[in-house]
């Protein structure tokens, strides 16, 4: 596990992050939560966030939201909260990072 950590980091550190936004106004939120995932049994929980290409984690207090129904396929929270291997890890890596 810490091999395929540190190859994916080597990987990772030649990634340029790109950041751009159709409209000021809209904001993309991905949120997901783990379950009972560390040793003292406590859940983990992410936020993804984008203004459309590439994406930032942070948290917000205030602000309208609406809640939408995202298919598993499409959860990019799930990068930042469970194990992904192969074309999901890509893919969600790539949005995030803005490639």
């Amino acid at each position: 596990m810490l091999l395929h950590l540190m190859k994916n980091l080597n990987i990772m550190k030649e990634l340029v992050l790109t950041l751009s936004a159709d409209a000021l106004n809209i904001l993309y939120c991905y949120v997901d939560s783990s379950f009972t995932v560390h040793a003292d049994f406590k859940s983990h929980t992410e936020s993804v966030m984008s203004m459309e290409i590439g994406e930032i984690t942070t948290m917000s207090q205030k602000g309208n939201i609406n809640v939408m129904y995202c298919p598993t396929d499409e959860m990019i929270g799930d990068f930042m909260t469970k194990s992904l291997q192969g074309k999901k890890f890509l893919k969600f890596r790539e949005a995030i990072m803005g490639n």
